[in-house]
């Protein structure tokens, strides 16, 4: 199901990979998702890890594009503590959540006891199985994301990101 198609109204849980597309600008889909929550047509909510996922891939997007690393972005970075210091974009990309109308779920000792189920279940690595394990403490069934592996995930339905630009 594409993104577009999604009901006015319907809460949906915000994968990482969206608001890196949209932070990058690699997708319309992705933009036009997050311009509906703004605009309350959807309501948006992302899962706190999933949210540090984001800010910290941004962190190395941004510290690439400026120079400072090279190869291992994330060893670099973790070695420099200055460089990280000297990062602006990702940090005020990821502030922007909040006017995109996203609101920020945690996830529970309950939840986070039932991630390895997710995991054996669907064959999935740990913080996906945990957002899936969040989602179902908030009642969250619907998420958009670019992952092709949650199509298999019968509790939810995916709403899947499909124009990812890779230029």
């Amino acid at each position: 199901m594409k993104p577009e198609e999604l009901p006015h109204g319907t809460q949906v849980a915000i994968d990482a990979n969206v608001l890196i597309y949209h932070f990058t600008g690699k997708s319309e889909q992705c933009r036009q998702v997050l311009s509906r929550c703004q605009g309350g047509e959807l309501r948006g909510t992302c899962i706190s890890h999933v949210a540090l996922e984001c800010l910290h891939r941004l962190m190395m997007v941004e510290a690439v594009s400026l120079g400072l690393v090279g190869s291992n972005p994330a060893r670099r970075l973790s070695e420099s503590p200055d460089k990280v210091k000297g990062l602006r974009s990702c940090f005020a990309s990821f502030e922007l959540l909040e006017s995109f109308g996203i609101k920020i779920a945690g996830l529970s000792p309950k939840a986070a006891g039932r991630t390895p189920w997710w995991s054996v279940q669907y064959g999935l690595l740990a913080n996906d199985a945990g957002q899936l394990a969040a989602m179902e403490d908030h009642g969250l069934f619907h998420l958009v994301t670019a992952d092709r592996q949650f199509l298999n995930v019968s509790q939810i339905r995916t709403w899947l990101i499909d124009d990812v630009l890779t230029h």
